[in-house]
């Protein structure tokens, strides 16, 4: 008899830590979920701090800055799904490659770096070319982008450039296949 009860309460003990489990991971999805949706509003609304991009997914980015660049006057907007986040877009007559970076630690954007997407650019012919961060550009990669040919027009806005840009007060719209993340 002693040994079935202490199975039993082997059991019920074992049944109660699992569902405290379940308890744990479903708080945490609802607070993400709202986190979330809290995000997606103050940016549809156009209220916007670095931190909030920062939480996005690397496709929420790529969409934000499809719109961001949109309302900056660019049209024939075509976000790729190469190696590399980027858009394909037209400013007038001018056809450039917007590389999107979306980083939720700070860091900066290295020389390196910039010199493998320049390396992935240069066979495409397009010598507009935009870089879109949340973070900031390291002094060599800078440098970097000032060696070269005057025939590249390179626009670098990072995670301070966003945010005056946005006092333009612009509206974000996710698709609505990302609007209803799980």
């Amino acid at each position: 008899m002693n040994f079935f009860y202490n199975i039993n309460t082997i059991f019920v003990l074992a049944l109660i830590i699992y569902a405290m489990s379940l308890c744990v991971k479903t708080y945490y999805y609802i607070k993400d979920k709202i986190n979330f949706n809290y995000t997606i509003d103050r940016l549809k609304r156009g209220i916007l701090h670095i931190d909030d991009l920062r939480t996005l997914s690397d496709i929420e980015f790529i969409y934000w800055c499809s719109e961001f660049i949109e309302k900056m006057g660019f049209s024939n907007i075509n976000i790729t799904s190469d190696k590399w986040p980027i858009i394909k877009a037209s400013n007038g007559t001018s056809k450039y490659i917007i590389y999107c970076k979306n980083n939720n630690t700070i860091s900066q954007i290295t020389e390196n770096e910039v010199k493998t997407l320049i390396g992935y650019i240069l066979p495409k012919k397009i010598y507009n070319i935009m870089i879109i961060t949340t973070e900031t550009f390291s002094p060599s990669a800078i440098k970097f982008f000032k060696k070269l040919p005057s025939n590249y027009n390179i626009r670098l806005i990072d995670g301070s450039d966003i945010i005056q840009h946005n006092e333009l007060n612009y509206n974000f719209n996710l698709p609505s296949n990302i609007k209803n993340r799980t």
